[in-house]
């Protein structure tokens, strides 16, 4: 418990220093409650939803507010808590005598689909000391930044040309968690813009990955630079899917999926295109195993993933990886044991097979 205790202290001081601008946590926030953002993730989840009712359920839980309601519900509303929110405004209307007008909220039906979509916030998964330590160290000597949208780590100037690298995070995971890696892309000369997936920490198109939330980044990252940058983009996990899908959107031409399970109604269709693309998996990763149990169905899913890649694509296996190995994170739920290879082992030679692939292509 003590040594929990004194890295938790750690890790609040690596955040201090790597603070984000004013109103970033805000946003989240914002976003967290939005309805696109729940409508999305029940395009992801399939889960059907009554819009009327939903818009009922909407305004009974804002009309306290048009009424002047003086508690401040900052104060006594859990964060990230949709439940709690709306079993506070269930009393507000109690409180109010206004019990008649609270029959326009379907409560029944708006409990039951939150709480299908409270497991997207629920497995998050936090970055670890080593990942926060990196960013800080960085920070503190003026080779990485932080944006409400992402983070930027740079590499030594070299007066040549500068390519950069757009990642995107996994199921998840907080986008701090790439640290390492992208610490190691930046030494190698890349620029490496880790993409933040909040606030559910969902990097899939149906809740803002596509070019409505991504184009601007190249963009805005070469603006605050001041230099032109070639682009390649990556993603882990549900990212490396992501990734597919913004190469062909933002035609980005070299792309690299680390720990992408062979899913195929997951990935975008590149088997026509001129892009080149690099594979790499894991020995140990029990993910695809464990999302597809069925042998057979698994291999069928592998043969249409691949058929859906260029010809060239390049595969490339690192012994002894697992799947969370290619970030620095403490996943919510985990079916792996222990990698055969240290974490840092792992993301040396993701990085090394990386930078190799985008040298040479």
């Amino acid at each position: 418990m003590t040594d929990r205790t004194e890295e938790g202290k750690r890790i609040l001081q690596y955040r201090r220093i790597a603070q984000r601008p004013w109103g970033a946590q805000w946003w989240e926030d914002v976003q967290l409650l939005s309805p696109f953002t729940w409508r999305g993730a029940a395009r992801i989840g399939k889960v059907q939803w009554e819009w009327k009712k939903l818009f009922q359920s909407a305004l009974a839980l804002l009309m306290p507010l048009v009424f002047g309601k003086k508690i401040r519900m900052s104060e006594i509303v859990p964060r990230h808590s949709v439940i709690g929110l709306s079993a506070i405004w269930s009393m507000a209307w109690l409180w109010r005598g206004t019990t008649g007008l609270r029959a326009v909220w379907h409560k029944t039906f708006t409990f039951s689909r939150w709480s299908q979509m409270l497991g997207f916030p629920s497995v998050r998964s936090p970055a670890q000391e080593d990942a926060w330590r990196v960013l800080s160290e960085r920070i503190m000597q003026q080779r990485a930044y932080r944006t409400r949208k992402y983070d930027v780590y740079l590499p030594l100037p070299t007066g040549r040309a500068m390519e950069a690298i757009l990642f995107l995070p996994g199921f998840g995971v907080e986008h701090v968690a790439y640290a390492e890696s992208a610490a190691r892309l930046a030494d190698a000369g890349f620029v490496v813009v880790v993409v933040s997936a909040e606030p559910l920490r969902v990097a899939s198109k149906e809740l803002g990955f596509a070019s409505s939330r991504i184009r601007d980044i190249p963009y805005q990252v070469c603006r605050e630079l001041n230099v032109p940058l070639s682009w390649s983009v990556m993603g882990h996990s549900l990212g490396s899917f992501t990734a597919t899908h913004v190469s062909l959107e933002l035609d980005i031409p070299r792309v690299v999926l680390w720990g992408s399970a062979p899913m195929d109604d997951l990935i975008a269709d590149l088997s026509n295109s001129n892009k080149r693309v690099l594979i790499l998996q894991g020995s140990e990763d029990k993910i695809i195993e464990f999302m597809v149990p069925d042998e057979h169905v698994r291999q069928q899913q592998t043969e249409n993933f691949y058929r859906k890649l260029p010809k060239n694509t390049i595969t490339k296996m690192i012994e002894g990886g697992n799947h969370k190995g290619f970030g620095s994170y403490t996943p919510a739920f985990s079916i792996e044991k222990s990698s055969g290879i240290p974490r840092s082992e792992q993301q040396s030679q993701a990085v090394a097979f990386t930078v190799d692939f985008l040298q040479n292509v």
